[in-house]
């Protein structure tokens, strides 16, 4: 790797994606010589939210580099992150073929897989980069997110804490980690975790967003839908059913008519609250903004 594409990746590194680009362009055409290049043109422009020319630069890489496995696989990352699943999965089973013995294909094919409703299929192939990167998070994290897709926030929050444990800077598994306290009933301690994922890089637009999401589950007028966060619908509603006809049989009218209406408004202000407390903050972070300059 030449001197300008360790210069564009270091400061891709630290969070400074623009200023990698330059250095790439500044270097001339000897730095696309080389496939790592493009994976740094790809990853930043994917971190300055570009997806679509991300996307073509990885194109263009592979047609330079068609026998890099790197070139395809800095290709298969763009096609994802532009919800291009079909292209993930031909740009990374060409890397393969070049480079089979490396976990992060694999985990890229896992999650492609997994984002497509295959979660089995993605599991098997998180076990082979396990077999190839025993010591590493990366295919940790990965299955902390497959879990999330599949809803299973304790498991996903297990196998996050498992991959902080192996790679505490891991900033995908903590946002992941954000993300399960906020839908198991923990706003506080999930708005901290993705406050900090936000902190480690600021330009990473999802975990901004997951952060004020997670500000806005933590608000004080929302405390009351914990209870039908952590029950789920299903469970509430029999702790419901279960409350009003014990207080019917007891012949307790009035606490049954009030816990009813209660139970109601609960219901109704999970429907509406999360919306109108999101467009409040939203509004109040617009005035304060507005105040600074």
């Amino acid at each position: 790797m030449n001197h300008a594409v360790q210069r564009a990746a270091h400061l891709l590194e630290i969070h400074r994606p623009q200023q990698a680009l330059h250095a790439l362009s500044d270097a001339g055409e000897a730095s696309w010589e080389e496939p790592a290049a493009w994976l740094v043109r790809v990853q930043a422009l994917l971190a300055l939210d570009r997806p679509r020319q991300a996307v073509d630069a990885g194109r263009d890489g592979v047609a330079r580099h068609p026998d890099s496995a790197l070139a395809a696989y800095a290709l298969g990352t763009a096609c994802f992150m532009f919800d291009d699943l079909a292209g993930c999965e031909e740009a990374v089973l060409h890397a393969l073929q070049l480079e089979p013995d490396e976990a992060a294909f694999w985990v890229l094919y896992a999650r492609a897989c997994a984002l497509g409703g295959q979660g089995d299929k993605a599991e098997a192939l998180l076990d082979r980069a396990a077999e190839l990167e025993p010591e590493s998070s990366i295919h940790i994290s990965a299955r902390a997110w497959c879990a999330f897709l599949q809803g299973r926030d304790r498991h996903s929050r297990a196998l996050a804490r498992a991959a902080l444990s192996s790679e505490p800077m891991d900033l995908d598994a903590l946002s992941l980690l954000g993300v399960a306290q906020v839908n198991l009933g923990n706003p506080a301690a999930g708005q901290r975790l993705l406050a900090q994922a936000v902190r480690e890089n600021p330009r990473d637009a999802l975990a901004a967003q997951l952060a004020f999401q997670a500000r806005v589950h933590g608000h004080w007028s929302l405390a009351p839908l914990r209870v039908l966060q952590v029950l789920g619908p299903a469970g509430s509603w029999v702790l419901a059913v279960a409350v009003l006809a014990g207080l019917a049989w007891l012949e307790l009218y009035t606490p049954l008519i009030v816990s009813a209406v209660l139970y109601l408004l609960l219901v109704l202000w999970s429907w509406f609250g999360p919306a109108v407390v999101e467009r409040a903050l939203r509004r109040s972070l617009g005035v304060a903004r507005s105040g600074q300059r």
